[in-house]
């Protein structure tokens, strides 16, 4: 049989090669490209990152669902993966300072569009549903966005109070979850002097002692210094990291800020985690599910799974 080949012009020939060796270029630089893209990309990954870099207990993961940007307070009916995701945070918290009454935390990021604010909001109405009194302060002067979530007004706040145009108890609002939340008010051109006053140090020790907890949503940390004020002055800080967004040096430049400050770092929170990454976690909710759906624990082998959380005072997990 003769080979087919002969058959064909020269010029054709050459053509189907010159394809052949173009296609099989492509395929090797899309191969290249892809482990570039792999060896370029510092972001946080997983769980165990996060704490070999903050040398910190991962206090929870959140995971990732569309839905939270049209309902972000979905954990106010008690049900779903968001809302067992905060009552992992919220026992995780408590075991961090098992010896005080009282808890002031300050929630930030290293970056803006972590999550905080929506984080500090949430984490607030978990904690009010489990029986403790609570207050929300927004103490980011430069972007206010907790009353917008609570649908509640932001015009009176702390400013208010600082100048005398209210008082404290007149400032302070209540939510329908149980929230007590506290503004900015007008906005000042000064926000890290404003934190850096004694009638601020002042506000924040009065309301520490009249709540259970006290819940600040500060700025991000590593581009103002409105966090790191704050900081000298509560129990500890909640530090958010985005998966996929996040990067190595900026943790490590978030933790170096707590810490040059004398600040605690209590944990971090992995927001907007894949749902695929969630069934390799062992924070609480080992069903492997996002956030969004109804919690429906049918198959056997849920049942049979441990569910664990981390003790932060020792690094061991346990179960829970």
């Amino acid at each position: 049989m003769s080979d087919t080949r002969h058959h064909l012009p020269p010029r054709l020939d050459r053509l189907q090669r010159l394809a052949l060796i173009v296609g099989a270029i492509g395929i090797l630089l899309g191969v290249i490209g892809a482990l570039l893209r792999d060896l370029l990309d510092t972001s946080i990954k997983s769980g165990e990152e996060v704490e070999t870099l903050t040398g910190n207990a991962l206090m929870a993961t959140l995971p990732y669902d569309p839905v939270v940007k049209q309902q972000p307070l979905s954990i106010e009916n008690g049900s779903g993966s968001l809302a067992e995701a905060f009552r992992v945070l919220r026992t995780n918290l408590q075991f961090s300072n098992l010896d005080a009454k009282r808890q002031m935390i300050v929630v930030t990021s290293a970056v803006p569009d972590e999550g905080k604010t929506f984080v500090a909001t949430n984490l607030a109405i978990s904690i009010a549903k489990s029986g403790r009194s609570v207050l929300l302060v927004d103490a980011d002067f430069r972007n206010p966005g907790v009353a917008d979530l609570l649908g509640l007004e932001n015009s009176v706040g702390t400013i208010t109070v600082l100048l005398g145009r209210a008082t404290l108890e007149q400032a302070i609002q209540e939510h329908v979850s149980g929230v007590r939340f506290l503004g900015t008010g007008p906005s000042p051109p000064n926000p890290s002097e404003v934190l850096d006053t004694q009638a601020m140090r002042e506000l924040i020790s009065t309301v520490g002692s009249e709540y259970d907890v006290v819940i600040l949503d500060a700025p991000p940390l590593l581009p103002v210094a409105d966090a790191a004020i704050l900081l000298t002055e509560v129990d500890g800080a909640l530090l958010l990291a985005r998966f996929g967004s996040t990067s190595h040096e900026q943790v490590r430049q978030a933790v170096a800020r707590i810490e040059a400050v004398g600040g605690r770092l209590f944990g971090t929170v992995l927001n907007r985690t894949p749902r695929k990454m969630l069934s390799g976690y062992g924070y609480g909710y080992g069903y492997g599910y996002g956030y969004g759906e109804t919690s429906k624990p049918a198959a056997p082998q849920v049942e049979r799974r441990e569910t664990r959380v981390r003790d932060v005072r020792s690094g061991r997990r346990v179960k829970r």
